[in-house]
């Protein structure tokens, strides 16, 4: 059983509206679509009797004549409606309300001469049409009960119909449909016409984009308070919001990073630039809905931020610091998902624990970030991989490549203590405030101990030998900080120091655990090769007393903050292309 940071645990439109809709989402309210903006260049009318649907294919925000050029070749855009824009605490794709900008329009042109016929409209293939619903007003066109409907009123005008998704990308849809009108009349198909859509993929930024709002949880009481932390983040970038939860409104689970992982949709807009729906990945956590499980749709969620949740079995591999993203590289331009797992510990017992493949199928159907990269952390007592390595920006980079790996390393603390102990300082206490501390000498001489970090280390290397074939990084990319481990229970293990690698990143500085290492005339040895270290990249690095309030925890700084950060400015509709 997976140690769990010694947290406590506890355990015809008609149709849809009688509540027979998709499964998992409740019955929804109609909504009455705003009308279209169209491009100056509009069509001029059709001749009678022909069947024409336009939606934005050359992804300006507009529909006109130039997408009836390239819709046969291109596709256009829509979101998952998960977001909350009336406040009733239910993701609108649920209750759905009139003047929704979040659903896409889909221009269905007047068909005159109509006489009998009749224009219908249906979605496929059949997994669209349960993922999805298309509107024209008040009424449901289409979706998982009707598979094809009647437009009303095409006769006298164009018409706008509203498509929204009900889930997004997933293992078993990849977002793409074709929405297809026929000008029917009796048994007879007259007139045919068809375009294709794709939903947006849920993209994830890495830890160069820029940070918008900083969350942690305020503990403010107790020998196991954050106070250190939360003066330390008064100096953030002044453009950082900090958002604080109160701790006795989630039991404590003062865990940030494991509960959601912060992404965003994005489609475009009408006169340039891009909507953006800030779109969480609700990861798998049990903690009796009275945790931070409960934070992103009871707090976090509101106009232009939902959710997605793949749901999966409970294992603390499924938690958000088992999750990382690698910064943009050639072969991947908006970076890459990285999770943890394997199936070996140091000792050889076999731990075939990794993040549920829900969650994974999920990050590699939004296909832009994937196939995400699984590397070992089965061998942790909390199994995450922000204990092993985190990108942080390179501000003065001498290739094109504007980030580093801060990995733990045991060897470069071991290093450090043999140094010391050359000096003569063998003495020197780790941990030298704490209760239980421990000299250079005593470290060293600790054979057990010297032989399980030596054995980390060979499996830290093997992480980084992933990761280089994975992002095609070299040895230079990669920046060691000194961090040993200690044996959790017979087969799994943690930091012993503060784990400096996990760190929180934000613009130009980093807020680093304080790893309390053996001192110097001053000087936190530890500390001064975390230094040395990062010294190139022109970083901040601000050291931060987690001891207590994390660390004896099985966690450290990163483990108990999230970051929401500006997404991608390249459009990922013009990457697919």
């Amino acid at each position: 059983m997976r140690s769990d940071r010694s947290r406590p645990r506890f355990s015809s439109a008609a149709l849809l509206v009688a509540g027979l809709g998709l499964a998992g989402c409740p019955e929804a309210d109609p909504v009455v679509g705003d009308d279209v903006e169209l491009s100056p260049d509009s069509k001029a009318p059709n001749g009678p009797r022909i069947a024409d649907v336009d939606v934005d294919v050359t992804h300006d925000g507009l529909i006109g004549a130039a997408d009836e050029a390239v819709e046969d070749n291109t596709v256009a855009t829509f979101l998952a409606n998960v977001d909350d824009d009336d406040g009733n605490g239910a993701r609108d794709r649920q209750d759905l309300r009139e003047g929704d900008d979040d659903l896409t329009d889909i221009v269905i042109r007047q068909v005159s001469g109509l006489g009998t016929a009749k224009l219908v409209v249906s979605v496929s293939p059949a997994i669209a049409q349960q993922r999805t619903r298309l509107w024209q007003g008040e009424n449901v066109i289409a979706d998982s009960i009707l598979n094809e409907g009647v437009v009303e009123d095409i006769g006298d005008a164009d018409v706008t119909l509203k498509l929204e998704a009900l889930t997004g990308r997933a293992s078993d849809w990849d977002g793409r449909m074709t929405i297809t009108v026929r000008l029917v009349d009796g048994d007879k198909t007259i007139s045919e016409d068809q375009v294709k859509l794709r939903a947006a993929a849920v993209i994830f930024p890495d830890n160069l984009q820029k940070p918008h709002r900083l969350f942690v949880m305020n503990v403010p009481d107790g020998q196991d308070n954050n106070v250190a932390l939360l003066g330390a983040f008064e100096d953030r970038p002044d453009d950082v919001e900090l958002y604080t939860t109160r701790a006795n409104s989630y039991f404590f689970d003062r865990w940030m990073q494991d509960n959601w992982e912060v992404g965003s949709q994005t489609v475009p807009k009408a006169g340039g630039g891009v909507k953006e729906m800030i779109t969480a990945l609700q990861l798998e956590r049990d903690y009796g809905g009275q945790g931070l499980d409960a934070f992103v749709p009871d707090e976090w969620m509101g106009p232009n931020r939902g959710f997605l949740y793949p749901g999966g079995s409970e294992t603390s591999h499924n938690y958000g610091g088992n999750l990382e993203v690698a910064p943009p590289t050639a072969d991947f331009p908006f970076g890459r998902m990285i999770y943890g797992g394997g199936d070996t510990t140091l000792t050889g017992r076999r731990n075939p624990d990794t993040m549920n493949s829900n969650q994974v199928s999920f990050l590699n159907a939004q296909e832009i970030q994937g196939p995400a990269l699984e590397v070992s952390s089965e061998w942790l007592a909390v199994g995450h991989i922000d204990e092993i390595f985190q990108f942080v920006p390179d501000l003065e980079p001498e290739g094109d490549r504007g980030f580093k790996v801060v990995i733990a390393s045991p060897a470069l603390a071991r290093q450090v203590l043999l140094d010391l102990q050359a000096e003569g300082q063998g003495d020197a206490l780790a941990f030298p405030s704490r209760r239980d501390r421990y000299s250079v000498d005593e470290m060293l001489a600790a054979e057990e101990f010297m032989a399980l970090n030596e054995a980390a280390q060979n499996r830290i290397d093997e992480v980084q030998a992933d990761l280089m074939r994975g992002l095609g990084l070299k040895e230079d990319d990669f920046r060691r900080v000194p961090v040993l481990v200690y044996e959790i229970d017979s087969t799994l293990v943690a930091a012993f120091n503060p784990g400096i690698q996990n760190l929180v990143t934000t613009g130009d500085r980093v807020f680093a655990p304080d790893p309390e290492g053996p001192r110097v005339g001053g000087v936190d040895r530890w500390q001064q090769a975390t230094l040395e270290a990062l010294a190139d990249t022109e970083l901040d690095v601000i050291f931060v007393d987690v001891f207590e309030s994390y660390h004896e925890l099985l966690g450290e700084a990163h483990c108990g903050t999230n970051l929401e950060r500006e997404p991608y400015a390249t459009a990922w509709w013009k990457v697919e292309e």
